[in-house]
Order: structure tokens, then sequence, then C-alpha cells
């Protein structure tokens, strides 16, 4: 038994080359989508077919499958934009994909950089330039506090440094 890569297998068969041609453009349309819309929603989208015109995406989730609904025209819009002519879209609810969806893999959890301790000390020195009962003062104030106490080095745990409202006084 031979081998041979996929590629030179279909180039053989014509209704093969136009499966290939298909298959490529929906991944495309899939990823032109996930460049579009937020990574929680595009986790749970999975393009279905083509035809007429007529782009079928599917989902799991009713709740995406509505949002996305109202915002069909902007996508339709956005992917003509890209080259891509669909003219509608058509959105299903397909709660087997869940099963299916799961494997693959999620959107990084958002996680929030810790200030630069040369940022810390900015704050704190526009902090002290404000009046006491400013609103933004009270604010930074209220801020740093929480900064500080989520930063190891600058935390009154740590050896020796002070914390923020020790600093102010």
């Amino acid at each position: 038994m031979s081998f041979q890569r996929l590629p030179e297998a279909f180039a053989g068969e014509s209704r093969l080359r136009e499966l290939q041609r298909q298959g490529l453009w929906l991944w495309q349309v899939q990823q032109a989508l996930s460049e579009i819309l937020p990574p929680e929603w595009c986790a749970q989208l999975s393009v279905g077919r083509f035809e007429g015109g007529q782009l079928t995406v599917m989902s799991p989730s009713a709740l995406v499958v509505a949002k996305l609904k109202q915002m069909t025209p902007t996508l339709i819009a956005e992917l003509g934009r890209r080259g891509f002519a669909v003219t509608a879209i058509r959105w299903r609810v397909r709660p087997e994909l869940v099963q299916t969806l799961a494997q693959r893999p999620q959107a990084p959890a958002y996680a929030p950089r810790a200030l630069s301790p040369a940022a810390v000390a900015a704050l704190t020195e526009l902090r002290a330039q404000l009046p006491a009962d400013d609103p933004l003062a009270q604010s930074l104030t209220a801020w740093l506090r929480r900064v500080t106490e989520k930063t190891p080095a600058a935390g009154p745990q740590s050896q020796g440094n002070e914390s923020f409202e020790q600093k102010q006084q």
C-alpha cells in the first residue's frame, strides 16, 4: 500500500479538490471570525457550511447565538471587507457541540500585570501633591493600598519595607 500526501491525493479527483477548496475556505472564515469576535465567543463557534452566499455557523449556546444574531449585518460587512462573499448568516444552536468544542484550546485567562516599583513611586508622589479631600487623592490612596497589599515586595510582610499607609505618615 502506498501513501500519498493529502494534497497529492486530492489532485487526482476533481470532487476531492473541490472539497479541499471548500474546507480551506471554511477554515479561513473560522479564522476571520476569531479575529473579529471576542475569544470567549469564538471558542463556542463552529463554521458549518457555505451554500449560495449563506454561511451556517453553529454554537452550543443559545445565548451566544442570540447575541451574534444582533451583530449579523456588521459581521457580514466585516467578512466582505476581508474578501469573503457572505450575503447571509444562518445561526444554529447545536447542544451536541459542547463536547467537541470543549476539546478546543481555551483563550488564556486575563492576568493583570503588576505595577513596577517606579510606577508605584510616581503614583505615590502624585497622591502626595493632591489635597487630602480631593476625590482623586482618595481614589489613589485606596488603589495604592490594594496594589501594595498584593505586591509581596511592597507589602507590609516584606523584609523591612513599609506599607503605603506607613509611608504616608
